[in-house]
């Protein structure tokens, strides 16, 4: 009995990654990043969770119909929050989406990115005293809360 309760704990851990990170994007499939995130609520009603706030942008700008919500992580761990009552960092030196480098196939060389999805970074704050330490330390521009509508990305 004890060997079979091993057994399927060691298999509930296999399938669920161990505790380690956050799942997959819904849109490009790279790993979630716990802080980084975004989660949209399609018109259908359907949940998306996003890698970061970069990737659920891009998303939300090809919908046909609009999300109903527009959610982003604060990176601070104060949980999800309306995109519009966030601080948004862009363009800090931190973007775990594009971590490692892309190689090329057989040179182990970097390969020059032109355009992701995922860059240029996007980190929500719920405060703005934690978006400037994080400015001092990974760089970006602070933008206000409201920066992104969430009524005209759900408007889209």
């Amino acid at each position: 009995m004890l060997r079979v309760r091993c057994w399927c704990l060691s298999f509930l851990l296999l399938l669920f990654g161990c505790g380690e990170g956050a799942g997959r994007c819904g849109v490009c499939e790279r790993q979630r990043h716990p802080g980084m995130g975004a989660e949209l609520t399609l018109a259908s009603g359907q949940g998306l969770a996003t890698c970061c706030l970069s990737c659920a942008l891009h998303f939300s700008e090809k919908l046909e119909t609009p999300a109903r919500r527009f959610k982003v992580e604060d990176h601070a761990g104060g949980g999800l929050l309306d995109v519009e009552s966030a601080y948004v960092v862009e363009g800090s030196r931190l973007n775990p989406c594009l971590l490692p480098s892309p190689r090329e196939a057989g040179t182990r060389t970097p390969l020059r990115l032109s355009y992701d999805r995922c860059a240029p970074s996007m980190v929500a704050f719920r405060q703005v005293r934690q978006a400037r330490d994080f400015i001092a330390r990974h760089g970006g521009t602070l933008q206000p809360p409201g920066h992104l509508s969430s009524s005209e990305l759900l408007r889209r």
